[in-house]
């Protein structure tokens, strides 16, 4: 018996303040966040964070991390919950926010979400420590990205 391989979608790569130029909007009865007419299901963004809030409400752990990539700030916000993965196994995705620190540089895909018309960012993935020579390249690919726009 094969097993069907679900690939995930690469997020949109951007800048934090091309994120605010988009908007939340209901199809249907699910909310999708939407720029330039084009639905964009994941982000990708990258940049320092600022401050990292770990929080329990009633046994729920939650976490606001501010980031930061220069043009602007966004809050990634997480709730301690089950994901099955890929492989079938069961985690915890708030796990993922423990080797965050304030200070760092990170990468992150994620959905664009609001809340009380403040948009933020549900991450999915987030990477640490990275090179150097990492943050360069992705730098210039924004760049890139951005002048190609105004062409």
């Amino acid at each position: 018996m094969s097993m069907k391989v679900r690939k995930r979608k690469p997020g949109k790569l951007m800048r934090i303040s091309q994120i605010y130029l988009g908007e939340i909007i209901d199809l249907e009865d699910q909310k999708i966040y939407r720029l330039n007419n084009k639905v964009i299901s994941k982000v990708r963004i990258f940049g320092v964070v600022l401050s990292k809030n770990e929080y329990s409400n009633e046994g729920n752990k939650n976490c606001i991390i501010l980031l930061d990539d220069g043009s602007d700030t966004i809050e990634l916000r997480m709730w301690s919950r089950p994901i099955k993965r890929d492989d079938g196994s069961i985690e915890d995705q708030y796990t993922m926010i423990n080797p965050v620190k304030e200070g760092q540089i990170i990468d992150v895909i994620g959905k664009v979400r609001e809340y009380n018309e403040e948009m933020y960012i549900i991450p999915e993935i987030i990477q640490t420590n990275l090179s150097i020579q990492w943050e360069i390249n992705r730098r210039a690919n924004l760049i890139k990205l951005q002048s190609d726009l105004a062409d």
